[in-house]
């Protein structure tokens, strides 16, 4: 039934790569980072009154006259107390306007997703409150630094008035919130939902990975053998939803189809995957059970891979557990060698990239491959990318906490 089939009809993206969906095409196709040493944006985090510290680094972001360009010609304006939510802001007036609701939003819903939230402005206040200068902190300012100020923010600026909710399960965040956003659709309701995650600058998660030693001193290597971590990235991504009969009432064009969401728990420990990949392998079991499609259909994937040793190990165990020894003809890649990893971002990233992998014919390809991993012993699609034509793609996010879910793309089809 066409009211049950979930189409993308908008993407909005601000992502370390720029504004819109062509820098982020071209990166991919030519297979060029956007990863940057984090002194190269110095005025950016400072604009954000971020202050890196020790961390050297490599990062992904947009840089800060990107967005101030772009508010510039657009009109998009801002007062200093909403900087905040710059990002997720341009993110869905993108998105809208290509499915053509920027100015009709009474029927659309709000899902989403984000880990950390605006803790950098907490922060903020932290050091406001310590250094004694409370006094020029407004009400106003206060208000915007719990998870659903971004979402009340979203919803103000452009009148949408369906369900509004905000997801945080840390990776997987704006995963969560793309199936959450299908699920009312499918159900009737809602007719269209701005569906998508963000992530900010904020000092704790950086440092604390930092600490942690999970990230790369160099560009993030996922799948090789020298792979020591991910690289940080902020950005803002959502994707337009709505049902195939809401889209065509309207005359909107579809660029993808969501046909299938999968979720699981591993249940096993804070921050390292269940070593067997059960959980993984649930989520895309699920995901494919959901979308009605047996593992022989799948085209691509989309890893999670982060570069973190665990995590590229146990998602390729996974990835084997579910489709057998068909899984060595399957590309894999993973565009967070090109992205970073933008936590509650990734997922509607990824989703994103999906959407116009299978709508132009492209294979993502993953970067700074270089030396085999006995352990990784997939098609990676290393270095380039590829022509092929791709009917179905899964996107897989993984997260701390065992917090697995795969999100099924498929190419669109009247």
């Amino acid at each position: 039934m066409d009211g049950q089939r979930i189409v993308v009809t908008g993407l909005g993206l601000v992502s370390p790569a720029g504004i819109g969906q062509a820098p982020l095409w071209d990166a991919i196709v030519q297979g060029r980072t956007s990863l940057r040493p984090v002194a190269e944006l110095a005025p950016t985090f400072a604009r954000y009154g971020f202050d890196p510290g020790e961390y050297e680094g490599w990062v992904g972001a947009p840089t800060i006259e990107e967005l101030d360009a772009y508010r510039s010609a657009h009109d998009v304006a801002l007062g200093d107390d909403e900087l905040f939510a710059a990002q997720p802001t341009i993110a869905a007036r993108e998105a809208l306007c290509e499915a053509g609701l920027e100015h009709d939003g009474a029927a659309v819903g709000l899902s989403l997703g984000s880990n950390f939230g605006q803790l950098g402005l907490l922060e903020q206040l932290v050091r406001r409150r310590r250094a004694g200068a409370l006094d020029d902190i407004s009400p106003r300012t206060v208000a915007t630094y719990p998870f659903p100020a971004v979402a009340r923010a979203l919803t103000r600026r452009f009148g949408l008035r369906g369900p509004s909710m905000v997801f945080s399960l840390a990776c997987a965040s704006s995963n969560f919130a793309l199936g959450h956003a299908v699920d009312l659709l499918r159900t009737g309701q809602a007719d269209c939902m701005l569906a998508g995650g963000w992530e900010a600058i904020q000092a704790s998660g950086l440092i604390g990975a930092y600490r942690l030693g999970v990230i790369d001193p160099q560009p993030c290597r996922p799948f090789t053998k020298d792979r020591m971590g991910f690289t940080p990235g902020i950005g803002a991504v959502f994707l337009v939803l709505e049902t195939l009969r809401s889209a065509a009432a309207r005359g909107a064009e579809p660029l993808a189809e969501i046909a299938g969401f999968g979720a699981s728990c591993d249940a096993h420990h804070i921050t390292s995957p269940d070593p067997d990949g059960h959980g993984m392998a649930l989520a895309m079991q699920r995901a494919l059970d959901d979308a009605g499609i047996g593992a022989n259909q799948v085209d691509y994937i989309n890893a999670h891979g982060t570069g973190t040793y665990l995590n590229d190990h146990i998602e390729t165990v996974a990835i084997k557990r579910v489709f057998g020894a068909r899984a060595h003809a399957i590309p894999v890649s993973s565009t967070k060698s090109i992205v970073g990893h933008t936590a509650g971002a990734s997922a509607a990233l990824e989703a994103a990239i999906c959407c116009l992998a299978v709508r132009r014919g492209v294979l993502p390809p993953t970067l700074h491959y270089d030396t085999p991993d006995p352990e990784c012993d997939l098609d990676y699609v290393p270095n380039a990318s590829r022509r092929q034509a791709i009917e179905i793609a899964l996107s897989n996010s993984f997260a701390f906490g065992g917090n697995n879910s795969t999100l099924v793309v498929r190419r669109f089809e009247a």
